[in-house]
C-alpha cells in the first residue's frame, strides 16, 4: 500500500462524506429502505398512496385528486416511478388506466419503466410497455433496456425485451 493506494483510500471517503454532506442539507432522507422514498416538498397523496402498496387508498386517492396523478415531486418522480420501483403492478396498471403519463422522467434521467427493469419487476414493467412506455429509450448511462434484461436473472424480464 503505497501513497497511491493511500491517496485512492482517501478520495473514496471524501466522496462520501461529501455526498452524506449533501443528503443532510437537502434534507434528503439517508435510509435505503422504501421508506426513504418520501417525497420532498408539498406532499402528494397519490404518491403516498403508492407507497403504502394499499391500492384501495390509491384508487381513492385518484379519485380524489387527478390533477396529482402526473405530479412529480422535487426529485422529478411521478406515482407511476414509485410503483414501478416498488413493483406494485397493481398499482401501476391502476395508474396507467387513470391516465398516468407511461413515459416521465425524472430528475436522474429515468423512466418508470427503467426503474422496473432495473429493480427486476417483470409485472410492471409488462403494464408499462402495454401501455407504450418506450423500450427503446436509452438509461442515463446509455445502457439499452434490453441489456439490462439480457444480465437479468429473469426469463420472462427478457422475453419482455426479446420477444417469444
Amino acid at each position: 500500500d503505497g501513497p497511491t493506494a493511500m491517496a485512492s483510500k482517501i478520495a473514496y471517503h471524501v466522496r462520501w462524506i461529501v455526498l452524506a454532506a449533501v443528503i443532510l442539507l437537502a434534507g434528503l432522507p439517508m435510509s435505503s429502505t422504501a421508506t426513504s422514498l418520501a417525497p420532498i416538498g408539498k406532499a402528494n397523496p397519490v404518491i403516498d398512496a403508492v407507497r403504502s402498496g394499499d391500492t384501495e387508498r390509491l384508487s381513492g386517492a385518484m379519485t380524489a385528486n387527478p390533477e396529482q396523478i402526473n405530479r412529480a415531486d422535487a426529485l422529478g418522480r411521478t406515482a407511476l416511478h414509485y410503483a414501478a420501483r416498488l413493483g406494485e403492478t397493481e398499482a401501476t396498471a391502476l395508474l396507467l388506466s387513470a391516465g398516468a403519463a407511461p413515459d416521465p422522467v425524472d430528475g436522474d434521467g429515468y423512466t418508470p419503466l427503467m426503474r422496473a427493469v432495473i429493480f427486476g419487476h417483470t409485472g410492471a414493467a409488462a403494464a408499462l410497455l402495454d401501455a407504450g412506455a418506450d423500450g427503446d429509450r436509452l438509461l442515463p448511462t446509455g445502457a439499452t433496456l434490453l441489456d439490462l434484461a439480457r444480465e437479468a436473472n429473469d426469463p420472462q424480464m427478457r422475453k419482455l425485451f426479446t420477444g417469444p
